[in-house]
């Protein structure tokens, strides 16, 4: 079975969530609001992905989703709070290749570590399917 390159897991746009917070699930969940941290400023592309995930969650939970956004150092600050975290599945985070793919391959210490703090919970875009749609327009 052949693994995805680095730079194809970089590429996506994930929901992560504290692993340690997996065995927490096996309770009642949710019982109480979900935090949804998005760690770019509010009004970008990455925050309004965040809002509509955080209102199709809200729905369908039947429990308040509230995104938090923790913009700056290139997501390292949303990323450490994620990270750091109770680990009960009650926060997840809105993340881009910035976090997991960036940010280790330029900086010597994160305040977190991108392969064991966090687990994906779903893909929510691939910019690979999006830049096929547009090869075929003309400009």
């Amino acid at each position: 079975m052949k693994l995805p390159s680095l730079r194809s897991w970089a590429c996506f746009t994930m929901i992560a969530v504290v692993t340690a917070g997996i065995p927490a699930l096996a309770q009642e969940y949710p019982s109480r609001p979900v935090r949804l941290i998005v760690p770019y400023p509010p009004g970008g592309p990455t925050d309004i992905m965040g809002r509509l995930v955080s209102d199709v969650l809200t729905r369908r939970l039947g429990q308040n989703v509230v995104v938090d956004n923790r913009g700056g150092a290139a997501t390292a600050i949303g990323a450490e709070m994620a990270a750091r975290a109770q680990p009960d599945g009650y926060t997840l985070l809105v993340s881009s290749e910035t976090t997991f793919a960036v940010n280790p391959a330029l900086r010597d210490k994160l305040p977190y570590n991108p392969a064991r703090d966090f687990a994906p919970v779903s893909m929510l875009t691939n910019p690979a399917a999006r830049s096929d749609a547009l090869a075929g327009q003309s400009t």
